[in-house]
């Protein structure tokens, strides 16, 4: 993949990958829905802080046409335009194991990695191939209480990721400040987001 370009902007982000071209924008402001294919990849955070196992997840996920992404790679199919998402486990909790996630994906096929937490990312190797087109994480929350050029607290996992783009890691991240809490059930200055991202395949 070539160099991804994610500009500075605050509500409206997008980056730009080469060979092939995929581009991609996200817009914090809005809400919408979007139709899959019947069955589609989801990754997997498996709930190991609410104890449900992976074979109860796959089942209630499975009932709802997801197929659950246990260090494992899924392709969806829109009008023709395919892309793989590698889902890897939790950092945090889990076993995340990008061999076998990659162990499906093809040179050059447009890729985007999900992990839960952030902070794994600075352990992948920067010469790990196939390289995805971006990386998306969680895990934060934003910091949920934020002050001037002070962020006081991030879960374990988090790195020194706290929100939005990052462009200095293997391939460009973005960590979603997502809607909800941990530990303190309020939010300063750091509103909940749920990140709408367009993918727009080769022309």
């Amino acid at each position: 993949m070539g160099a991804c370009h994610p500009p500075r902007a605050a509500r409206s982000r997008s980056w730009r990958a080469s060979a092939p071209t995929w581009s991609c924008s996200s817009e914090t402001s809005a809400i919408t829905r979007t139709t899959f294919p019947s069955s589609r990849p989801g990754p997997a955070r498996q709930e190991h802080d609410a104890g449900i196992d992976r074979a109860t997840a796959e089942r209630a996920y499975g009932q709802a046409g997801v197929e659950l992404l246990y260090n494992s790679a899924g392709r969806a199919s829109v009008r023709g335009a395919t892309l793989t998402v590698v889902g890897l486990d939790d950092p945090v909790l889990g076993h995340p194991d990008l061999g076998a996630g990659l162990a499906t994906v093809r040179a050059g096929d447009p890729t985007l990695w999900v992990v839960h937490a952030p902070g794994w990312v600075e352990e992948v190797p920067r010469d790990v191939a196939p390289q995805p087109s971006a990386i998306l994480a969680g895990h934060t929350h934003g910091g949920q209480v934020r002050l001037p050029f002070w962020t006081p607290y991030t879960p374990r996992g988090s790195g020194r990721f706290v929100a939005g783009w990052y462009r200095d890691t293997i391939r460009p991240l973005y960590v979603s400040r997502g809607i909800g809490t941990i530990t303190l059930r309020a939010r300063l200055f750091c509103p909940p987001e749920l990140p709408i991202f367009t993918l727009i395949p080769p022309v």
